[in-house]
């Protein structure tokens, strides 16, 4: 599956649990959607990712692969920064069997 593709795949996601963001704006650190996106929505959309199947190690190949500029290193740091917010802002999310 190719980048873009992949990208969309997370987005639809996250979008189907109702959280209307797309991945710049939670998960691609430096990205103008990123600034702008409050922590709570990044929570939000972290575990909706997570819950719908999608693995950290998915999570940061995607992004790596989308934007060169963002390393596994800095990827490290938003997926932990990630799960702090999520333990600040814990959902429940659905998810569908």
């Amino acid at each position: 599956m190719d980048t873009d593709c992949v990208i969309e795949s997370i987005n639809g996601s996250v979008q189907s649990q109702g959280i209307k963001v797309a991945v710049e704006g939670w998960l691609a650190i430096g990205s103008g959607e990123w600034e702008k996106t409050p922590d709570e929505v990044k929570a939000l959309a972290y575990q909706a990712a997570k819950a719908t199947g999608w693995t950290d190690k998915a999570l940061i190949a995607a992004i790596t692969r989308k934007w060169q500029h963002i390393d596994e290193h800095m990827m490290m740091f938003v997926i932990d920064s990630l799960q702090d917010l999520a333990k600040t802002y814990p959902a429940v999310i659905e998810t569908k069997n």
